[in-house]
């Protein structure tokens, strides 16, 4: 068990979201969020969709856009473009669809995270954030430390009503607010 505990510290937060989605519960919520994912971006049109996170690529929503060229990009190993999310190599007004895949959760300036995207986003573009609700049921599994993965435990846990009023202030319309996985978390030593 103690090897276990430091393998966890030594991995970032970020990846430790991402590898949860392999777990039985992740996978479960990975299907849902792949779902309303799907219907988010339904309407998208465009030409470029980028898909920041470490999570984007366990969510596997890169197939689920009619956008012709996509690109899966986060600060670690594994994606195809490596960035800062505060800092994107992107030109101005070039992105159609740009989707947090929890980089709000994990990022240590979630506000200038917003800002970047927006400076990249085209006026008609779309923006979609998935993250963790810590007022859900599902995030008291954070209340239970020994029995839940770090990865739900840790990490800025930002309001929802929060998120849109830094994107009000942006200029943005929030066109909706969902809500997925709202039963209790029930957790499983080891595998949350």
């Amino acid at each position: 068990m103690a090897d276990n505990h430091n393998n966890q510290a030594e991995v970032s937060l970020a990846e430790q979201v991402a590898q949860w989605y392999v777990s039985p519960v992740g996978q479960l919520i990975a299907e849902d969020i792949r779902s309303e994912y799907r219907r988010q971006v339904e309407d998208a049109f465009g030409y470029h969709a980028v898909i920041l996170g470490l999570a984007g690529r366990s969510l596997q929503l890169t197939s689920q856009a009619r956008i012709g060229h996509h690109v899966v990009a986060d600060e670690h190993e594994g994606g195809a473009l490596r960035l800062r999310p505060s800092a994107l190599p992107f030109g101005a007004e070039s992105l159609d669809l740009v989707t947090l895949a929890h980089v709000l959760d994990v990022d240590e300036a979630p506000v200038a995270v917003l800002r970047e995207v927006d400076r990249c986003l085209r006026p008609e573009g779309k923006l979609v954030i998935i993250g963790f609700n810590p007022i859900s049921f599902f995030s008291l599994a954070r209340l239970f430390p020994r029995h839940c993965n770090r990865a739900l435990r840790v990490g800025h846990r930002n309001l929802p009503w929060r998120i849109v009023e830094w994107l009000q202030v942006l200029g943005y319309e929030v066109d909706e607010v969902s809500h997925l996985a709202g039963s209790p978390a029930v957790c499983h030593a080891g595998t949350w």
